[in-house]
C-alpha cells in the first residue's frame, strides 16, 4: 500500500470515527497524507500527516513521493529496532535463567544479590556449598551483551561450578580457570593481550574457623562490614583478567561472627560520578543494616539510582560461625590399636550429640579412613567431625597422594575399605592442604535435630 491524499471534507473518510472527524473539523485540517508503515509485508504502523490554517498551500502528488521515501526508511530503522529489542530481551531472559534460581540456604552464610544487564557486559555470581560446611561466594563477568555473552557466561559459571568441586583454593581455581577460557574462546589462544577478558573473584568462608580466602582475576577487592559497623576492603592482590596465562594470589583474614562480606561488580563505581567512589560505597555499606539484603539495597539505592556503562552485580553474605562444640578433633597415635580408639572417641561424641542412631556407619567410615592413612599414607591420622545440616568426617594425613576408589575382585581380601566408606555415605572428596590432604565424607543426619 503505497501513501495516499485524503480530503478531510469527504463524509466517507471518517464516517465511522466521529471523533477524529471532530477533532479534524475544529482543527480547520484541509488537506492530509495518510502512509502505511510496511517493511518486507509487515504493518508495522500508520503515519498521518496534516496541513491547516498556517499551511495553506495543500499537499501534492511530489510531497507524496517524498512521503513514500521518508516512510519506507522509518519503518526499516523501527524493523531493526524491534528485532533488536527482541534479540536483547532474550538475551536478558536467557542470562537471567543462567543465573542462580534462588540462593541456596547453607549455615555458613545468609546472602542477597542483585543484578543489572547492560550493553557492554554481562555479570554472574554463584553461592556453591562446599564440603565441612564451607561455602565458596564467586562473581564474574564476560565481555559483551547478548546471546553470544550469555552463552560465554554460561560456560564459564559451569566452568567454576565444576573447579569448585574439585576443593582447591581460591588461586588455583582462578589459575585452572585461565587456562580453561582460552578454550572457550573468551581470550586470544596465542596469550597476547586483549582490552577486554572475562574477569573473575572467588571467595571461601570456613564457618568452623571464621577464615576467608580471597582470590581475584581482575576484579575490585570486597568490602568487610564488622557488626560495629566498620567498612574495611580485604587487601587481595588484583590479578589479571582472565585468559593472560598468569598466576594468581589469595589474600587469607578471618572474619567475625554476624560480618558482612559484599562482592561488588565496577558498576557501582561508575554511577553518581564523584571523586572517590570506593570511599562513597564503604559509606553504603557502613550505614546499612546489620544483615545481607539490607546492605545489598542500601548499595544499590546509593550507587545505582541511575547506573549505566557497564554491567552491574551485587552479592552479599552475612557470614556465621559453628556452635563451639559442633566441631571437634582428635589426632590419633599412628599405630594398629589407633583404630578402636578412633571408633570409640566417635562413639562418644555421636552419643553426646544425640546421633547414636547414626554412630555405627560413622565409626565405619573413621574406621577405614584411619586404617587406609596407616597403611598408605604419611603421618599421624587427624580425625574431624562437623556437625550441621549434615555430618562431616574428615581424616587427614601428611601425604600428597589421592585414594583410588576401586571395587575389589571377589577372591582378593582388601582393597575395599574406601568402597565401603563412600557406600555409606552421601558424598565424599579429596582437599588438599600445605601439609597433606584431608578425606572428607558426608553422612545425611535429616531425622534428627541440628543444634
Amino acid at each position: 500500500m503505497a501513501p495516499r491524499l485524503v480530503d478531510p471534507s469527504d463524509p466517507a473518510w471518517l464516517r465511522h470515527d466521529a471523533a477524529r472527524a471532530g477533532a479534524l473539523r475544529e482543527a480547520r485540517i484541509h488537506s492530509m497524507i495518510v502512509a502505511p508503515l510496511i517493511h518486507q509485508g509487515r504493518v508495522l504502523g500508520l503515519v498521518s500527516l496534516y496541513r491547516g490554517p498556517r499551511h495553506p498551500v495543500p499537499f501534492d502528488t511530489q510531497d507524496v513521493a517524498l512521503v513514500e521515501q521518508v516512510i519506507g526508511k522509518a519503518a526499516a530503522h523501527l524493523e531493526n529496532a524491534r528485532r533488536f529489542m527482541r534479540e536483547h530481551t532474550t538475551a536478558v531472559t536467557l542470562q537471567r535463567r543462567l543465573l542462580p534460581r534462588s540462593l541456596p540456604r547453607v549455615t555458613a552464610v545468609d546472602t542477597a544479590s542483585f543484578w543489572l544487564p547492560d550493553s557492554r557486559w554481562t555479570a554472574w555470581f554463584d553461592v556453591l556449598p562446599l564440603s565441612s560446611a564451607r561455602v565458596a561466594l564467586v562473581i564474574g563477568e564476560v565481555p559483551g551483551q547478548g546471546l553470544d555473552a550469555s552463552v560465554d557466561m554460561g560456560r564459564l559459571r559451569t566452568a567454576v561450578t565444576t573447579l569448585a568441586a574439585l576443593e582447591l583454593p581460591p588461586e588455583e581455581v582462578l589459575a585452572h580457570l585461565d587456562d580453561v577460557v582460552p578454550r572457550l574462546g573468551l581470550a586470544d589462544t596465542d596469550g597476547t593481550r586483549r582490552e577486554e577478558r572475562a574477569h573473575c573473584q572467588y571467595c571461601v568462608y570456613d564457618p568452623a574457623s571464621g577464615d576467608l580466602s580471597v582470590a581475584s582475576a581482575g576484579w575490585p577487592a570486597p568490602l568487610v562490614t564488622a557488626p560495629d559497623g566498620t567498612v574495611l576492603e580485604v587487601p587481595v592482590p588484583r590479578g589479571p583478567a582472565l585468559g593472560g596465562r598468569t598466576g594468581y594470589e589469595a589474600a587469607h583474614t578471618t572474619l567475625a561472627p554476624d560480618s558482612v562480606l559484599t562482592l561488588y561488580s565496577a558498576g557501582p563505581l561508575q554511577e553518581p560520578p564523584c571523586d572517590d567512589p570506593g570511599t562513597l560505597l564503604s559509606r553504603a555499606a557502613a550505614a546499612a543494616p546489620a544483615d545481607a539484603q539490607g546492605t545489598c539495597d542500601a548499595i544499590v539505592y546509593r550507587m545505582m539510582g541511575g547506573a549505566h556503562g557497564r554491567s552491574a552485580a551485587v552479592l552479599t553474605a552475612k557470614t556465621h560461625q559453628l556452635a563451639a562444640d559442633s566441631v571437634v578433633t582428635w589426632t590419633a597415635d599412628r599405630q594398629p590399636a589407633c583404630v578402636g580408639s578412633c571408633r570409640q572417641w566417635v562413639r562418644q561424641h555421636m552419643t553426646r550429640w544425640g546421633l547414636a542412631d547414626h554412630s555405627f556407619a560413622t565409626e565405619m567410615i573413621v574406621s577405614e579412613l584411619v586404617t587406609n592413612v596407616l597403611r598408605h599414607a604419611t603421618g599421624a591420622p587427624h580425625v574431624r567431625l562437623v556437625r550441621d545440616a549434615t555430618l562431616t568426617v574428615e581424616v587427614s594425613d601428611g601425604s600428597a597422594f589421592a585414594p583410588h576408589l576401586r571395587r575389589a575382585r571377589a577372591q582378593e581380601e582388601n582393597g575395599r575399605g574406601l568402597m565401603i566408606a563412600a557406600a555409606l555415605a552421601r558424598r565424599w572428596g579429596t582437599r588438599y592442604t600445605e601439609d597433606g590432604k584431608s578425606i572428607w565424607m558426608e553422612q545425611d543426619i535429616v531425622d534428627t535435630d541440628v543444634i
